[in-house]
């Protein structure tokens, strides 16, 4: 996925929809942090990335994501300590485990409703975007970017027209509920919970060499 491998994203929407159990360790960090800080602690990953162990801890929305953080890559060194010991002091049961070094080793956080909806959009284009440009002929181009999705017109100024006219709304609307389909875990309760931007391919041939690469970056 985004930045959370499949096998565990996977295994984390499991989780949550109730098709899979924690396993001992992960149960005991939940119940853990929902009393400590009031946050829903998925699961976890452990793993050696570049000779240190890295504790991934996966949360359930963007709210909490933010609350474990100083900023969006700069996580609380405060909170990390108190997560560590307390998973150290669940690692006493769990003799063959190597316990976690608080003075080497590092906590990294995983937003599971950032990869859920950036996963739902790809399937949704994947899906629905031959059929969306079928639907409307004034689409040229549909592009996923994570969060969000850019639909293309041909021209600048059918950006300004089919806004006015209440075509781009209709776009929007039809967008959400395709990828609706594809919302497990019901990120998106309305329209709003999901970007749908316009522009041009006029636009994107003059600032961005023609290419969605280049776009998307």
């Amino acid at each position: 996925m985004v930045i959370l491998d499949d096998k565990p994203y996977h295994e984390a929407v499991a989780i949550v929809l109730s098709q899979k159990k924690r396993n001992g360790i992960a149960e005991k960090l939940y119940l853990f942090a929902k009393e400590k800080f009031d946050i829903n602690i998925i699961n976890y990953t452990y793993c050696i990335v570049d000779k240190r162990r890295r504790l991934g801890i996966i949360l359930k929305s963007d709210k909490e994501y933010d609350f474990m953080h100083r900023s969006r890559f700069v996580s609380d060194p405060q909170k990390d300590a108190i997560i560590a010991s307390n998973f150290n002091k669940i690692l006493k049961s769990y003799p063959s485990i190597k316990k976690f070094d608080i003075e080497k080793d590092f906590v990294s956080y995983y937003n599971l409703q950032d990869e859920a909806i950036v996963d739902a959009n790809w399937k949704t284009n994947k899906k629905y975007r031959d059929t969306l440009k079928n639907d409307f002929s004034e689409i040229w181009e549909i592009l996923p970017i994570f969060r969000s999705t850019t639909v293309f017109y041909t021209t600048d100024l059918d950006v300004s027209k089919y806004n006015k006219s209440g075509l781009s709304r209709k776009i929007h609307e039809a967008y959400y509920r395709k990828i609706k389909e594809f919302d497990l875990l019901k990120y998106l309760n309305n329209k709003d919970d999901f970007a749908v931007n316009f522009d041009s391919k006029e636009n994107l041939d003059k600032n961005y060499q023609g290419s969605l690469f280049y776009y998307s970056r």
